[in-house]
Parts: structure tokens; C-alpha cells; sequence
């Protein structure tokens, strides 16, 4: 027999054989495609839950004043930081005519009105930071 069949038709079992493999792939996958579906819908909510308790974290150590603290702190930190790279540079040689300056005091930290027009306050609080969390939490951000 060839390729025609039995009574000259073409052998359709093949191809039926094969749409059947690719409607089983099709439902496995649509199913797979729901379940994650679920899966991210059930996470986004809680990302949202997660990121409404640290906004809610955030707000109260600003109205106790740690964020004021901690941003003075850090700035504190990175100056001495800075401080000691900048003597650790420094040629050792008296002819060279480095010195190293003292620092005036640190700028205070952003207060709890400040963020919104400035983002040189706590970073973790700075509108352009909410933003883009907010953004790479959503939907559009992780697909898009």
C-alpha cells in the first residue's frame, strides 16, 4: 500500500492522531495558563497587603521621628565614610599640600513633608521610590 490508503484516500489517521496530540497540549496548557493566572492573582494581592503594611510602617516611625534619626545617622555614616577615603588616598608626603577639611554638619534629613517634593530624604521613602514600587508591583509592570 502507499501513501494513499486503502481506497485511495489520503491516510487521514496520522492527522487525526496529530490534532488530537496538539488539542491535549492545547487544554494542558490552557489549564496550566488558568492555574497561574490564580497563582499571580492570589500574590498581587498580597503584594499589595505587604506593601500597605510598610507604608503603614513607614508613616509611624516618621511620626516617632526614627526616619529623621536614621537619615541623619546614615548621612553622619557616609561622611565618615567619605572622610576615610579620602585620607586613605591622600599622598602620605608632607609636599604635596593636601589636607583634608573637616566637614560642616550634615545637612538635617527630610522631614515627613519634605518627600513629597524632594528626593534626597530616606530613600525608602521618597515619592519617586513609592512610585516605582508601586509600579513594578502592578500588573502592567512585571508583564510590560
Amino acid at each position: 500500500m502507499d501513501a494513499r490508503g486503502r481506497y485511495g484516500f489520503p491516510c487521514l489517521f496520522g492527522v487525526l492522531q496529530n490534532v488530537d496530540e496538539c488539542l491535549q497540549q492545547a487544554m494542558e496548557s490552557r489549564i496550566a495558563i488558568e492555574e497561574l493566572k490564580a497563582e499571580n492573582d492570589k500574590l498581587q494581592r498580597e503584594v499589595y497587603g505587604l506593601n500597605s503594611k510598610l507604608n503603614l510602617m513607614y508613616e509611624c516611625c516618621a511620626d516617632m521621628g526614627v526616619v529623621d534619626r536614621l537619615g541623619d545617622l546614615m548621612q553622619r555614616k557616609l561622611r565618615e565614610f567619605q572622610a576615610a577615603q579620602v585620607a586613605r588616598n591622600a599622598p602620605t608626603t608632607a609636599t604635596t599640600g593636601v589636607a583634608v577639611h573637616p566637614m560642616g554638619s550634615p545637612p538635617r534629613a527630610a522631614r515627613k513633608t519634605d518627600l513629597g517634593t524632594s528626593d534626597e530624604g530616606f530613600i525608602c521613602g521618597s515619592s519617586n521610590f513609592q512610585d516605582v514600587a508601586a509600579y513594578s508591583s502592578s500588573y502592567k509592570g512585571q508583564v510590560g
